[in-house]
């Protein structure tokens, strides 16, 4: 039900001849192109290191989402200190905005996780401000 928006991408150029920057630079990137394990977890590459990865990936919601709940999303990658790798989401509400983790592998489909994600916060939102 909640989903990432996907907008296809105007071919202007053979996508094989862009680099991963470029096509992470563009404003509306199809979700098949992106290297999402690459993305989340840049700065976390060292096996020592563990916390937050650089990058953070905004999530937009459908419009029927947004009548429901009117935030905005925000998904990022961290790495536990015994090297779990997660998916994280973050309700952008204020300074007590909610989070949520799943724990991320290979097997999993990247955009499903940020789709489970987001219904989650959208469901305890829901619970939370039901009248």
């Amino acid at each position: 039900m909640y989903t990432e928006q996907i907008q296809e991408e105007k071919p202007t150029q053979n996508i094989k001849e862009k680099t991963q920057d470029e096509i992470m630079n563009q404003s509306l990137t199809p979700c098949s192109k992106i290297d999402y394990k690459k993305l989340m977890f840049e700065g976390l590459e060292d096996p020592n290191r563990w916390g937050y990865g650089f990058r953070r990936l905004g999530v937009k919601s459908t419009e029927d989402t947004k009548i429901i709940c009117p935030y905005n999303f925000t998904s990022f990658g961290y790495k536990s200190q015994e090297k779990k790798l997660f998916f994280g989401m973050r309700m952008n509400v204020d300074q007590n905005s909610p989070v949520k983790f799943i724990e991320y592998n290979e097997e999993k489909n990247p955009v499903k996780i940020l789709s489970d994600l987001m219904n989650l916060l959208v469901t305890d939102f829901i619970k939370t401000n039901k009248n």
